[in-house]
């Protein structure tokens, strides 16, 4: 992965319908509240977010690839958990 460059992320679920759309203002709020702490921590640079009903694109600038697969893992698992309860 380069990081000189932003990247396009993407990131998709299934089960993102009804009360667990990623829009709705609770899981919107806490998403993003996910991503900023997780950002932060694993080094991520965000330039720009925007939840979809079932997924969301962000373009992220990464310090490394060890840091980004760290950061990739960490979100996956407590968007879940905050969406899915």
């Amino acid at each position: 992965l380069c990081t000189k460059r932003p990247i396009h992320l993407v990131m998709r679920s299934q089960m993102a319908t009804g009360t667990r759309s990623f829009l709705t203002k609770t899981n919107s709020r806490r998403i993003r509240q996910i991503l900023t702490k997780q950002g932060r921590k694993f080094g991520v640079r965000f330039y720009d977010l925007v939840l979809v009903g079932n997924h969301f694109h962000a373009v992220i600038r990464i310090q490394s690839a060890r840091l980004y697969k760290r950061f990739i893992r960490a979100i996956s698992g407590l968007i879940a958990r905050a969406v899915l309860g």
